[in-house]
């Protein structure tokens, strides 16, 4: 389904009216998927702020999400330019578009691993997470977090690897249960661990960013 916030160009102007103050240096969109070359270079869960130009090139897959208008587009191909309240897409191959595909965010804090406790976030404020959520880890030492486990009390109820930033969930994995309380914890072998306090709902969204 075609979003509103989505505009399509055939020309090779790649920027929707906007005010000069909309394009400011913050992270509106994520990368959820790249497969070819473009420029500039980025990685699956890299931020781009707005007002960033991707040039896929021919045979390029990326799939990107914005943050503020829940689009998710798909596209092979040409280029999308990336504002603070929606995309611009040219010369595109291919192009399909998700529009209600939220991302939830999830801060991430230093931890005791030994009572998996949040040192400075009280329990009150939790973030949701789905049952079976597709994760992925954004921040400066993301790269290096090598395992996501969730935790309820001494039990873990889900351990999964991390590879290209992104939490590999076994097929076979149980949901989590909804309305639990569970702590989600990174782990590596050169970096601090992180860990939060999350709820899990069935009416969260299917995305969710881990931010340290």
């Amino acid at each position: 389904m075609k979003s509103r916030h989505l505009c399509a160009l055939a020309s090779a102007a790649l920027l929707c009216s906007l005010p000069a103050a909309s394009w400011a240096e913050q992270k509106t969109a994520v990368i959820l998927d790249i497969t070819g070359p473009i420029y500039p270079d980025v990685e699956p869960f890299d931020e781009v702020a707005a007002g960033t130009v991707l040039k896929l090139a021919t045979g390029t897959e990326l799939v990107i999400g914005h943050y503020k208008t829940c689009d998710e587009v798909t596209l092979v191909g040409g280029a999308i330019s990336v504002n603070e309240d929606h995309f611009v897409i040219d010369g595109t191959d291919e192009v399909t578009s998700e529009t209600g595909a939220c991302i939830g965010e999830v801060e991430l804090e230093k931890t005791d691993l030994v009572s998996a406790s949040i040192i400075t976030r009280s329990i009150d404020e939790v973030a949701k997470i789905a049952p079976r959520p597709f994760v992925g880890i954004v921040g400066s030492d993301a790269a290096k977090y090598t395992e996501m486990s969730i935790r309820r009390g001494s039990d873990t109820l889900l351990s999964a690897p991390i590879s290209r930033q992104r939490a590999q969930l076994p097929d076979n994995a149980n949901a989590l249960v909804p309305g639990a309380r569970v702590v989600v914890v990174l782990t590596g072998p050169d970096v601090e661990p992180r860990a939060a306090w999350v709820e899990v709902s069935a009416q969260a969204p299917a995305w969710t960013i881990l931010r340290h």
